[in-house]
This record gives structure tokens, C-alpha cells and sequence, in this order.
């Protein structure tokens, strides 16, 4: 039987999350489709089957955020056999979905280069480097800081702290790349998810006015933390 391209729905979605599970976080697991992904039109999917297996696939998330700010972003692009032809296939399948969009995108290793490119003949280019920073050994500190200023962790059932938060959050990160505009109801479900830490999301206060964001996230498997949505406040950078 020859190779042909799936859409993803209620017959072979376990299979396509099977695949993500077991391939996926070789490019990048940072949204990688779950035991909750829901078929739908906000995250179109499809797979590569060869026979009765599943050898590639291919998800776009394209939530109101993204739509908003004309973004794709892929959970997963992937394929076993990292050939032009094969990544074809699900360019193609997926190309109907990318209506409204002015830009689509993934992030992989630096090392998957037969990947990469694969993906360059289909027209995607390299726009930034990302970086993990690693600390092994993390000891407990006071934070020290200048009169006026405090931190204060954000609770779920603070509607205000949390509707603060996207505000600034959003703010300061607006135009950097990659950055979609969170929404409240984003926010709130990281409080639901197994990888939040009590107290870990927090708002840097000047005064009573929020200006800088902070929050702390366990990564998922191990016992160590992920620091995430860094940021202060135009006006206060630069002060320690």
C-alpha cells in the first residue's frame, strides 16, 4: 500500500498522540499534542501512514491568539524519514489551514539538519537561536529589594492579580518574536496543570502598580523547575 497522508480524527487519534509521545520531542516537546488534544479546527492534524503505520505527523495551532496576531505555530512537524518528499506530503495536508495566517512556525535542534533541510526546500528559514540555560544547584535566597517594590504571588482566585498579570505580561513582551497575547482564560488553566507550583506565578510590584512578571513551572518528568515569562517593565530595566 502506498504511502498516503490521514486527517486526524476519533478512528486514529490515539495513534497520531502515540506518535507525538514517541517521536515528537525530538524536534520540540513544548506543545506536543496529549491525551487531551480534541480534534478540531483550532488545531487541524494529520498523519503519515506507510501500511499500517503511522511514520509522520503534522499539527497547527492556530487558537484565537495566533489568528489575532496572523501566527501559526506547529505542536509537532515531523517525520521518520526526514526526506523533502515525505515533509511534502504534510505541507501539503496542512496548507488549507493556514488561511488568514501570515506566518508559520516550529522550532528544531540544531542537529536534526536532514530535517532541517527538508523544511528549507519547502521555504521555511531560520529566524532566531533559542537557548536553555541550566543551573545545577539551586539554593534558597532572600530577595532583597528597593523600597516601593514587591513581589506577591498570583492565586487563582484572584480575578484582578491574574487579569494584571496578562496585562503586563503581554506589555512587555509585545513585539518579540514568537510572543502570542496571552488571555486570562489561558492564565487560569496553568493552575490546573501538573507542572504548577505553589505561589509560582508572580507580579512584581512598583507601589500598587503592577510592572514585571515571573513564574516558575515544573518540568514534567524530572525534578527540575522551568523559569518562564521573565519580565519588568520598560522604565524599571536595568536596576538589579
Amino acid at each position: 500500500m502506498a504511502i498516503r497522508v490521514e486527517p486526524v480524527g476519533r478512528s486514529n487519534r490515539n495513534r497520531f498522540i502515540e506518535y507525538c509521545t514517541s517521536y515528537g520531542r525530538e524536534h520540540d516537546e513544548s506543545y506536543l499534542p496529549g491525551d487531551d488534544f480534541i480534534v478540531s479546527s483550532d488545531q487541524p492534524a494529520y498523519v503519515l501512514v506507510d501500511g499500517d503505520s503511522v511514520v509522520g505527523a503534522v499539527s497547527l495551532i492556530r487558537t484565537q491568539g495566533y489568528v489575532d496576531a496572523k501566527k501559526g505555530r506547529f505542536s509537532v512537524f515531523h517525520s521518520l524519514v526526514p526526506t523533502a518528499a515525505r515533509y511534502s506530503r504534510l505541507y501539503r495536508a496542512i496548507c488549507p489551514h493556514f488561511d488568514g495566517l501570515h506566518k508559520v512556525y516550529l522550532f528544531i535542534p540544531r542537529d536534526k539538519e536532514d530535517a532541517a533541510r527538508a523544511l528549507a526546500e519547502l521555504g521555511f528559514r531560520s529566524e532566531r537561536m533559542s537557548f536553555l540555560l541550566y543551573l545545577p544547584h539551586v539554593e534558597e535566597q532572600q530577595v532583597e529589594l528597593e523600597d516601593g517594590f514587591r513581589i506577591l504571588p498570583v492565586s487563582r482566585e484572584d480575578r484582578v492579580a491574574i487579569e494584571a498579570f496578562v496585562k503586563v505580561m503581554n506589555r512587555n513582551f509585545r513585539g518579540s518574536s514568537g510572543h502570542v497575547e496571552a488571555t486570562t482564560a489561558e492564565v487560569k488553566y496553568w493552575f490546573d496543570e501538573e507542572t504548577y507550583v505553589e505561589h509560582g506565578v508572580s507580579l512584581l510590584y512598583s507601589g500598587k502598580v503592577p510592572i514585571g512578571t515571573a513564574c516558575l513551572f515544573r518540568d514534567e518528568g524530572s525534578d527540575s523547575g522551568v523559569i518562564e515569562f521573565l519580565s519588568v517593565s520598560e522604565g524599571f530595566r536595568g536596576r538589579g
